[in-house]
């Protein structure tokens, strides 16, 4: 409709359904191929609370480096986590955009300019918070010219040096029945690392609610062991169950830098016809596996 080289400019689409118009605007622009290529490459430990190191470079298509030309940077965050189906059987099933949160916070920003090599370093401190983020860093380049070309980065920074996960096959189970809990370790770009920690599983006891109508919980440790995941970052326990309830799984470890790692799960020991739930009043659906085919 609008032919090969359409004006520039802004457009407007309206479509009438029964009465009602219906419409959105796109826009055409004129298009300048690059002069130049703007790359960013961060240097870090990956732990919160540490320093990352940036550098800028621009080079013409040539091979010149851009000279003094003005650089803007902008550092932004977003909360980084490791959800519970990354090591289930449908982990493949979910993009790595999901894996964050969308929310977007800048952090940081600066200025200079490239020297004699095309090149300007920064440097910026990411926060010590017991969460898990990932650091993008966007910088714009803009040479004598006025012409400006982006380019960027980004880094994972997490409150430790592993994440320290765990599994059962499936969450309710029969009083008496055994319990086999799989453990995995690995860094944020999944690759296994071998750790020591603590294994309790915790028999969680609600009361009866009090005159001011609340519930406390007495917690029990009906196992524990010392396990250590291997170089495939992966170890098992098993456990008999002997009381019925709801039962919190714990995995705790340290790192090097004295970060406590932390991995948590919950199942259910049960009588057949018993309830199963985490208490209160309502109507509660508790699955008995994580996933299902």
């Amino acid at each position: 409709i609008l032919g090969e080289k359409p004006p520039v400019g802004t457009y407007k689409i309206v479509a009438r359904v029964k009465g009602k118009n219906h419409q959105a605007e796109f826009k055409i622009k004129s298009y300048t191929k690059p002069k130049f290529r703007v790359s960013v490459g961060l240097d870090g430990s990956g732990l919160n609370g540490s320093t990352v190191k940036g550098t800028v470079t621009a080079a013409y298509y040539f091979g010149t480096p851009v000279k003094e030309a003005t650089v803007n940077y902008y550092v932004y965050r977003t909360r980084f986590y490791v959800p519970w189906w990354v090591d289930e059987d449908y982990g493949w099933y979910y993009s790595e955009s999901e894996y964050r949160s969308a929310r977007q916070e800048l952090v940081t920003e600066g200025n200079g300019k490239l020297d004699e090599d095309g090149k300007f370093y920064f440097q910026f401190d990411t926060s010590k918070e017991d969460k898990d983020f990932t650091y993008r860093v966007e910088a714009r380049v803009k040479d004598a010219g006025q012409f400006m070309v982006s380019g960027g980065s980004a880094i994972k920074t997490s409150r430790g040096q592993f994440h320290l996960g765990l599994r059962t096959p499936k969450l309710i189970y029969n009083r008496g029945e055994k319990v086999t809990v799989s453990f995995y370790s690995h860094d944020l770009n999944h690759r296994p690392v071998p750790a020591g920690f603590g294994f309790k599983a915790i028999l969680m006891e609600p009361s009866a609610p009090g005159k001011d109508g609340k519930i406390t919980v007495k917690e029990s440790v009906i196992y524990s062991k010392q396990l250590e995941t291997g170089k495939n970052g992966r170890v098992t326990a098993t456990f008999k169950l002997k009381k019925k309830g709801h039962i919190k799984l714990v995995a705790r470890g340290v790192d090097k830098f004295d970060n406590i790692i932390r991995g948590t799960t919950s199942i259910w020991s049960a009588n057949p016809g018993d309830k199963v739930g985490y208490g209160g009043e309502g109507v509660e659906i508790v699955a008995d596996k994580l996933s299902y085919r």
